[in-house]
């Protein structure tokens, strides 16, 4: 399991602006068996456990002098604009419960799809999975080497660690393997002239002018 260190501190609820303008990040933490806490949280810290990729994985947040509390980030808010870090949720969980989390997926072969001279094109980046804290893995390693073009790779054909199990449908696309678009577009051109020239031998030749019928009087 991936852990991180984040320290809090306590806000007086209702006024978050006070906190951004101390270089804090205003936060609330909540969960089941315990009271909301307003929060602020270092920008910087935040940001630099955001980068490792702590927004998937457990953190051990410490609210001031008391004791580490075993948390996931639930909801970040950014703003509009410049982008910056406008709130965050920290959602309190047990350790001997299992959580819901998005894992991200790390693709390794690709040089050997390359060598084929197909294209990778991946669905999802993420697989939601259930598990233990415990249990969570910081990615899910999923191998295309051994793939091959037309081949399509689903939920259901993943390799998951022991004790985490996937939510999302064992038929979901994962990532199919195709040939560069350059290199469909010769063949289907080549097909469209074969076929516009079968449509022109199959067409009748028109000779001369076209007979009047009987009885039809020339004006």
């Amino acid at each position: 399991m991936a852990e991180w260190n984040l320290a809090a501190s306590q806000r007086e609820p209702g006024h978050p602006g006070r906190a951004r303008t101390g270089g804090q990040v205003p936060a609330v933490l909540y969960g089941r068996g315990i009271d909301a806490q307003a929060l602020a949280v270092d920008r910087h810290a935040l940001l630099g456990l955001l980068h490792r990729g702590g927004a998937h994985h457990v953190i051990r947040l410490k609210v001031g002098s008391g004791r580490e509390r075993p948390a996931m980030i639930k909801e970040i808010q950014w703003h509009p604009v410049d982008g910056s870090i406008v709130h965050v949720d920290f959602h309190a969980i047990s350790l001997n419960e299992a959580i819901h989390a998005d894992v991200p997926l790390r693709l390794t072969g690709e040089a050997e799809v390359a060598k084929k001279g197909a294209l990778i094109e991946q669905e999802r980046h993420e697989l939601r999975v259930s598990c233990l804290p415990g249990d969570l893995p910081e990615a899910i390693v999923v191998d295309v080497a051994a793939l091959d073009v037309g081949e399509v790779l689903t939920v259901g054909d993943l390799t998951l660690p022991k004790g985490v199990r996937a939510l999302d449908g064992a038929g979901d696309i994962v990532l199919s393997i195709a040939l560069p678009r350059a290199a469909e577009e010769p063949a289907s051109a080549e097909a469209g002239a074969e076929s516009e020239a079968a449509g022109a031998a199959a067409e009748p030749e028109v000779v001369g002018r076209r007979a009047r019928p009987e009885g039809e009087r020339q004006g």
